[in-house]
């Protein structure tokens, strides 16, 4: 049996981002703004760099994460699931595989804006998979329990 599970973005963390995103962009910006227009020579000579740094630095920590959440929802983690285990795929990252026999408990988290499933392991280590549902979770955790199984 071979099933892979997506990541997936639920819409209350995009409106959240959204939100917070143009909250910080719009104080960027009206710094930006502000300091440009109504700004003396002097203060701009002085103060400039800094000022221009600030508010391209707070129009950034409001866009930054909404873009990776975008490029999530565009490239999705997956996880599949193999006869010997799992294989957790990120973008740009080692794969991880996790064989059968060394999954002690799978559940499904939520913490604030994160949600996602926490794997343990027979050596107790922990493995956060953000980003995947509850719905995952439940497919994840039937294989585990059931095996192949599962799909019948």
């Amino acid at each position: 049996m071979r099933k892979t599970i997506f990541t997936t973005v639920t819409q209350p963390l995009k409106r959240k981002l959204l939100l917070r995103g143009s909250f910080f962009g719009s104080i960027g910006i009206s710094i930006l703004l502000i300091f440009s227009v109504w700004g003396t020579e002097a203060l701009i000579e002085k103060w400039g760099m800094l000022i221009f740094a600030i508010g391209i630095g707070l129009i950034s920590l409001g866009m930054i994460p909404l873009r990776k959440i975008q490029r999530l929802e565009r490239i999705p983690h997956q996880i599949t699931f193999h006869s010997s285990g799992l294989l957790y795929e990120k973008r740009g990252k080692e794969p991880l595989l996790l064989p059968k026999t060394d999954i002690l408990r799978l559940s499904y988290l939520t913490r604030g804006d994160i949600y996602g499933i926490e794997v343990l392991t027979r050596t107790l280590d922990r493995f956060f998979l953000p980003y995947f549902s509850e719905k995952s979770a439940d497919a994840l955790s039937d294989y585990i329990m059931h095996g192949d199984q599962a799909d019948e």
